[in-house]
């Protein structure tokens, strides 16, 4: 039996449905839109796409042809193409080039002494 009572076969069919693949629908290729990540701007020929604890997963064979697998989110085929809102999370109320701005902003008016 598997934890709450459940059969193994239950267990087996529900763990199974976290790693389908689901590749018929995906696009051929995709680039990595992560800023800060080693990959950012290239593009892959997609592998496969998986599912690992709820979240989706990319699989594909980077240059050196070595598996890797990086998070939906970090790739072109996102939905939500707005990096800043990914990474954000609603935790931010500016981007970091507004802010950047306003700093020079402010460096300006100190240097004009009003």
């Amino acid at each position: 039996m598997c934890r709450r009572g459940r059969s193994r076969s239950s267990c087996k069919k529900r763990e199974q449905k976290r790693t389908t693949s689901f590749t018929s629908k995906l696009k051929q290729t995709f680039r990595v839109i992560h800023p800060f990540h080693s990959l950012y701007s290239k593009e892959f020929k997609v592998h496969e796409k998986k599912i690992f604890h709820h979240k989706e997963y990319i699989v594909f064979y980077n240059e050196q042809a070595e598996m890797q697998i990086i998070p939906v989110l970090w790739s072109s085929l996102s939905e939500n193409k707005d990096i800043f809102k990914i990474f954000a999370k609603g935790k931010a109320y500016i981007r970091f080039n507004d802010l950047l701005s306003l700093v020079e902003l402010i460096h300006h008016y100190k240097d004009l002494k009003i």
